[in-house]
Parts: C-alpha cells; sequence; structure tokens
C-alpha cells in the first residue's frame, strides 16, 4: 500500500477496465464507457495539501497492478472531506 504517483496512470487505466459499469458508477457517480489521459492525471497526480489517494499494488512475477484505490478530499478550509474507494470486480 502506497500513495499513487502520476507513472501508475497504465496502471490505474487498468483498474478502471477490470471494472464493471456499476462499480464505475458507485465511485464516479457516473458511467462511462474509456478512460484518457485527462482523467487519469486528475486521479493520479494528487495535491498533497488537500486530498491523498493510496493504492494497493500487487506484484506477480515481472508484472504489477493495482488492485484497489481509496481516495480522500477535503475542502480549501480542511473542515469537510469526502473519500471514495474502487475494487475492481474479479
Amino acid at each position: 500500500m502506497r500513495p499513487i504517483r502520476p507513472e501508475d496512470e497504465p496502471l490505474w487505466h487498468e483498474l478502471i477496465a477490470s471494472s464493471s459499469s456499476e462499480s464505475i458508477r458507485f465511485r464516479f457517480r457516473s458511467i462511462f464507457r474509456q478512460t484518457n489521459h485527462q482523467m487519469a492525471v486528475k486521479y493520479c497526480t494528487i495535491d498533497y495539501e488537500r486530498e491523498l489517494a493510496m493504492v494497493v499494488e500487487l506484484r506477480e512475477e515481472d508484472r504489477r497492478r493495482l488492485i484497489g484505490v481509496g481516495q480522500l478530499i477535503t475542502d480549501l478550509n480542511h473542515e469537510t472531506a469526502e473519500y471514495a474507494v474502487l475494487v475492481p470486480d474479479p
């Protein structure tokens, strides 16, 4: 378990691709068919003053993959926060 990094973008795309439409809708409150670079930048590049995203990475032989991500985002005054978690369906 570690903070997400910008270089995790390919792994983030794989994580989303392995999730069902229902899981995506629950996590993002909308449904989309494909991810793109602009979306990935938003979720893989973190402003540590207001947010934190932790991933669980699994290493199998020479392959890495993300098996979950949790994100916490605060308002500008750090008075309230919201969080979201995504674990792919498999």
